[in-house]
């Protein structure tokens, strides 16, 4: 098995868009938490000089609409900042993590879910108002970076926490509509050490991408008849995927990324309910961590990285085979 290097991404002289297949197998593997620990999280002062992504961070990206395309990251402080790329404002958003964020746009406004340095979810959200609540506690013990979907109709709605626990499983907790959280609760699977879950809500149903021990991309979603179920959606990675969605001429549509072994950014499509069709696509360009996917509803799809030079870059388009790389 050819496993992933830790090498930076190189956007200078990217050439045309490369193809390549995957190689794909066979096996499950998918994603605890439990117990409960209270740590402090403070919030950040007005922001002086804002620091840049801590080296190998996971990002996170949310893009609710055209003027609104977010990107969190934890900076080397390892407090959380907001970028806003339609206008390029920031917001210090405080705390310290290890692990993540993950941001998902609810309906009172954003959510930022994080691994907190007791190992602990942690989250802080917006409110009706627009205004930011503390960071908040939300207990277990996780052992990855979270990930999150909001708008979820059917079983895990409407809105959902994930991550992997310390059995290297997918546990997750729902929020309910009066704003109260469930118990963790497993899905089972298994996780490769160090990588964790991505989530979207795709047409009401949750569907989660995350790299099994196997190192291949595993998808979690709707199998038909209201039934949910892991699938190989093979590759070889060794870093988080990123997951995202966007309504088609043949039905709703899944847009998986993820870091390939040649870290490039590869992605491969599928309908709902999943399934495994084609290969995987490479767009070029050598990434130091797995990347964050958002899509504006209806309208662009992005795809941030961090480069060689520990910047952040952005892949828009259309759609995956039409786009274009920026500096984030």
């Amino acid at each position: 098995m050819r496993l992933l290097t830790m090498r930076p991404l190189r956007l200078s002289g990217l050439p045309g868009l490369r193809r390549w297949r995957y190689r794909t197998a066979g096996l499950v593997t998918a994603l605890l938490v439990g117990g409960s620990l209270a740590t402090a999280m403070t919030a950040s002062p007005a922001l002086a000089q804002t620091p840049g992504p801590a080296p190998g961070v996971m990002m996170g990206a949310a893009a609710p609409r055209a003027s609104s395309v977010y990107l969190a990251y934890r900076g080397s402080n390892g407090a959380v900042y907001l970028r806003n790329e339609a206008n390029g404002s920031m917001t210090g958003l405080g705390g310290r993590l290890i692990g993540g964020p993950a941001v998902a746009q609810t309906r009172a406004g954003l959510a930022v879910f994080g691994r907190g340095t007791d190992n602990a979810l942690w989250w802080k959200h917006q409110t009706a108002g627009g205004a930011w609540s503390s960071w908040q506690s939300l207990g277990g013990v996780i052992t990855s970076q979270p990930g999150a979907a909001a708008g979820v109709t059917v079983r895990f709605g409407p809105a959902v926490v994930l991550a992997r626990g310390t059995n290297g499983a997918l546990w997750y907790r729902v929020q309910g509509t009066a704003g109260g959280w469930s118990g963790w609760k497993s899905l089972g699977g298994r996780l490769l050490s160090g990588t964790g879950p991505a989530a979207v809500n795709a047409d009401g149903n949750l569907t989660v991408a995350m790299t099994g021990t196997d190192h291949h991309v595993w998808l979690f979603g709707p199998m038909g008849m209201q039934v949910h179920g892991f699938l190989n959606f093979g590759g070889l990675t060794s870093s988080t995927p990123g997951i995202t969605n966007v309504p088609g001429t043949t039905g709703f549509q899944l847009i998986v990324f993820a870091r390939g072994t040649d870290n490039a950014l590869w992605y491969k499509q599928s309908i709902l309910p999943i399934g495994n069709p084609g290969g995987w696509t490479s767009l070029g360009a050598e990434l130091t961590t797995g990347p964050a996917a958002a899509t504006v509803p209806g309208q662009k799809m992005y795809a941030f990285v961090l480069g060689i030079d520990n910047l952040p870059y952005m892949w828009s388009g259309t759609l995956p085979s039409n786009g274009t790389w920026t500096r984030a």
